[in-house]
C-alpha cells in the first residue's frame, strides 16, 4: 500500500519582497534555488503530493 504524503505551499506575495517584481534580482534567484532544493529533498523523502494556492509569489514559484 502506498502512503500519500502532502505538502502545501503558501507564502509572501511578489510585491512584499525587497526586489518586488524583479525576478532576476540576486535575492529572488537565491530564494528560488533554495525552494527548488527543498522541494527536491521533500520528494526524495517520500512526499507524493504538492499543493499550491496559486497566488503570485511563493505559491507560484513552488508550483
Amino acid at each position: 500500500m502506498m502512503t500519500e504524503i502532502s505538502c502545501a505551499f503558501t507564502g509572501h506575495r511578489t510585491k512584499s519582497f525587497p526586489w518586488g517584481y524583479d525576478e532576476s534580482a540576486s535575492g529572488c534567484v537565491l530564494l528560488k534555488e533554495v525552494l527548488a532544493a527543498q522541494i527536491s529533498a521533500l520528494a526524495e523523502q517520500g512526499v507524493t503530493d504538492f499543493l499550491s494556492g496559486m497566488a503570485q509569489g511563493v505559491d507560484l514559484w513552488c508550483a
